[in-house]
């Protein structure tokens, strides 16, 4: 019954995705783990067992990345990458850690 109401709103206002964050509070430093209450918003596509890609959208507090998922219908995999592609693309918002090297291009 989730899924057929997601499904069906999502028909009946043109929409392609659900864009929303992956956690309702900022996160915590390793080693702060227990620390904040649940808040995350991921169980929305488990339940539906729909595709979600996760791209950063900044940082918040001392630097920590945070992200926003973008949800999408059954087998709009390919959808969802390029919306996905085209953000980072644009925003610029990921930064490697500073803790690990850059990958060689080998």
């Amino acid at each position: 019954m989730y899924r057929d109401r997601f499904a069906a709103a999502m028909e009946r206002f043109g929409v392609d995705a659900i864009v929303l964050p992956v956690w309702s509070f900022p996160p915590v430093l390793n080693g702060d783990r227990g620390q904040t209450p649940q808040g995350a918003l991921t169980f929305i596509g488990s339940a539906t067992q729909w595709p979600v890609v996760v791209v950063p959208i900044g940082f918040v507090g001392e630097q920590l990345p945070i992200g926003m998922q973008i949800l999408g219908q059954p087998w709009s995999e390919g959808q969802l990458i390029q919306f996905a592609y085209t953000y980072e693309q644009a925003t610029q918002h990921r930064r490697p850690p500073p803790s690990v090297p850059p990958l060689s291009r080998t």
